[in-house]
């Protein structure tokens, strides 16, 4: 465990030290309860910014911002499920500007059994080798090329390199043609690492939405709890997988494959945080297990527009959806 978790604190001091809205000196960090904030701190995206969703809050104090976006989204920036749904929805990173490409689907792109990685060209889907200059031992190498262009890039960079060395490249033979390759697609999907990023996306809203006293309660201690969880087995006792579903309330308020985040009550006592990734992935999330007012704060974030905070209302969620109902009818 770092020194940035030792300083998280223990479960009985959480439950018994922090029961005010605000320590003596200030706000404290909705992450680790311990730092107090100066409101000088970055601000935190609730949502990865990677994934062009603007809503940030400013409960976090910036080592846990950065522990937080090395620790919890970078691995989930990383899940191939998650990248499956950016490249369906042809998304680019939006921090790269124009020179970003679309993201890669895992299921286009692997190895054959000889090294060589294949990817998809996303306008004709024909699979494009990664060029590459192989030794094959005995001052003999080989350049694997997508196309005569490249080749000749890498012949040239191979003949300046032996120039170096007092030699001279002799070519062999050349190979021409179309490529069939078979590969092997990696495909990976954790549900700790979905669970880990859920938590702190309901920490975060929840920190933004609930009064102070919130972040000292049982359920935003649930949550760290869970974010700090890297047990991936369900089994009992363990937090639950918080994977990702195709709930149909969550596709239905969606326009397209934009991201949304809302609270709902569904008669059990609990309010829960609704996350919509692309108009697609759909979990949910316990914030409060206390009868308080569900909030009705909601946000549609339009990852083609990461500018726009994209606040809303549950009523206009509800709203909109039955006026694009109503005209799918008509």
């Amino acid at each position: 465990m770092s020194g940035h978790h030792n300083r998280l604190p223990a479960l009985d001091d959480q439950r018994r030290g922090y029961n005010g809205r605000v320590s003596e000196q200030g706000e404290l960090c909705a992450y680790c309860l311990a730092a107090v904030l100066t409101g000088d701190e970055k601000p935190e995206h609730a949502i990865p910014g990677s994934l062009g969703a603007s809503l940030t809050v400013p409960t976090v104090c910036d080592e846990c911002n950065e522990w937080a976006g090395r620790e919890i989204d970078q691995p989930f920036l990383a899940d191939s499920l998650l990248q499956a749904h950016r490249h369906l929805a042809g998304q680019r990173d939006p921090r790269r500007g124009r020179k970003a490409r679309p993201v890669a689907s895992p299921l286009l792109q692997g190895y054959t059994a000889d090294g060589d990685f294949f990817t998809a060209d996303p306008e004709t889907n024909k699979p494009v080798r990664r060029s590459r200059i192989v030794d094959l031992g005995n001052d003999r190498q080989e350049i694997r090329a997508s196309s005569p262009e490249e080749a000749e890039r890498l012949l040239e960079r191979a003949r300046k390199r032996a120039a170096a060395e007092g030699k001279e490249i002799k070519i062999e033979g050349e190979e021409h043609g179309e490529i069939q390759p078979e590969i092997t697609v990696h495909f990976t999907m954790r549900t700790d690492v979905w669970r880990r990023e859920a938590a702190k996306i309901a920490l975060a809203v929840g920190s933004r939405v609930y009064p102070l006293s919130w972040r000292s309660s049982e359920d935003a201690h649930r949550l760290r709890e869970w974010m700090h969880n890297r047990d991936s087995s369900t089994e009992d006792e363990q937090a639950p997988p918080l994977v990702p579903d195709h709930v149909e309330p969550g596709s239905r308020l969606a326009e397209g494959d934009e991201h949304l985040l809302y609270f709902t009550s569904p008669g059990d006592g609990a309010t829960y945080l609704h996350v919509v990734l692309f108009g697609n992935s759909h979990f949910t999330v316990p914030v409060d297990t206390t009868g308080m007012a569900v909030p009705q704060q909601a946000w549609r974030l339009d990852w083609r527009k990461p500018s726009k905070d994209g606040l809303t209302t549950w009523e206009d969620f509800v709203r909109q959806a039955v006026i694009r109902r109503v005209g799918k009818a008509a």
